[in-house]
């Protein structure tokens, strides 16, 4: 059996796949994203050409490719002699210019319209809603439920969401906490993803780096997420709406 490629990243694809692992635990979308990279990067590692896209217009040599997994896209160069896969960008939705990839465009920012947080045994649980607007103009609603339980040393997140007109997802991890450095700890994740039909699917166990200032992922109830939200600089709109939202909580005094 023909090795593995080693997968590398461009600067780009490494900035943008940081960030989706640093708002995985609060933001059902980045989650969702997450998951689908993971599934095309060990799919693009197994090496099976046949399952590869090439991009017309550009050089052939390395020829740029891409594969899809739900609406995301990655397009890569494989290098036969080191047996390497390097991922150039990846995005939401296929898209190309005159023959020429063009650079990926952030997505219209989205807006946390309801939020509910509330204390359970050694965790706590979240209901939200967001609005967005696609590329497509038409403005769409998701909601998500997420639970997280922290066992000490693992923990499990229950994470179901639905956007609309489209099919709900509930994907459940299970985390075992690693090695910290500084601001960040390794933790080795596995996630079982249960689809509409009633069928499950796996992904292999992950070794991902985790935020440990992201107050839902370390925080053990609503006081003490708000209390981590008010020590520092709040670094995404996401978390300082968070913010907002908790302070006006009444059940928090």
């Amino acid at each position: 059996m023909a090795s593995r490629y080693e997968i590398q990243f461009s600067d780009a694809a490494r900035a943008d796949f940081d960030r989706l692992q640093s708002q995985a635990e609060s933001s059902s979308e980045a989650l969702r994203q997450l998951l689908e990279i993971h599934a095309l990067l060990d799919q693009i590692a197994e090496g099976d050409h046949s399952q590869d896209s090439l991009v017309p217009g550009t050089l052939p040599e390395p020829t740029l490719r891409y594969r899809s997994e739900g609406g995301m896209y990655m397009y890569f160069q494989r290098q036969e002699e080191t047996r390497t896969a390097i991922v150039a960008f990846f995005r939401e939705g296929h898209f190309e210019q005159s023959g020429q990839i063009a650079s990926s465009a952030p997505s219209p920012a989205s807006k946390l319209t309801d939020l509910r947080i509330r204390d359970i045994s050694h965790g706590l649980e979240t209901e939200s809603a967001t609005e967005f607007i696609g590329e497509d103009g038409v403005k769409r609603r998701m909601r998500s439920f997420v639970r997280k339980v922290d066992w000490g040393d693992s923990y499990t997140v229950f994470n179901h969401f639905a956007m609309d007109g489209q099919p709900p997802r509930t994907m459940i991890t299970s985390g075992r906490k690693g090695q910290v450095e500084g601001d960040w700890r390794r933790d080795v994740i596995e996630v079982v993803e249960l689809l509409a039909d009633g069928s499950a699917r796996s992904y292999p166990p992950q070794t991902v780096p985790v935020w440990l200032r992201n107050p839902f992922y370390e925080a053990t109830s609503k006081k003490d997420m708000l209390d981590r939200l008010r020590k520092g600089p709040i670094p995404s709109a996401r978390l300082e709406e968070i913010k907002r939202l908790l302070e006006n909580d009444s059940d928090l005094g």
